[in-house]
């Protein structure tokens, strides 16, 4: 709240008093004679969020930027990683099938090769 109404009152204060120095408005504004304490701390206020607060929150806020953009990340990748896993199978078949008809169905036959010489027969029974 207090870093919302120092954004508006200083734009607000930028524009009324644009060369404090030469400013005769508001020199009778600090007069401490008049009525006008609320006015005279606002430069302090805005000085003190300009110099202090706003340093403290930004840096904040930049980090919970991160870690929403970090947090959507992970759900959208859990959600590539849930369907991954529930539709592995069709893309294996959707590889194999693309493999299959770009290799005129070398892939298979290497692939059928270098499983069966991988395999221990128990017995006579040879692979070729």
């Amino acid at each position: 709240m207090a870093s919302a109404l120092a954004a508006d009152l200083g734009i607000q204060w930028d524009k009324l008093f644009t060369d404090p120095l030469h400013s005769d408005e508001l020199q009778s504004m600090m007069n401490s004679r008049n009525f006008t304490e609320v006015f005279r701390r606002v430069p302090g206020f805005l000085a003190l969020m300009r110099g202090t607060v706003l340093p403290l929150v930004e840096p904040a806020a930049a980090d919970a930027t991160v870690q929403e953009t970090h947090t959507e990340a992970k759900f959208v990748l859990n959600r590539l990683i849930n369907h991954l896993q529930c539709y592995g199978p069709y893309y294996t078949e959707q590889f194999l099938g693309y493999l299959a008809d770009t290799t005129r169905n070398q892939a298979v036959v290497d692939s059928a090769t270098n499983a069966l010489n991988n395999v221990l027969f128990a017995g006579i029974l040879l692979p070729a």
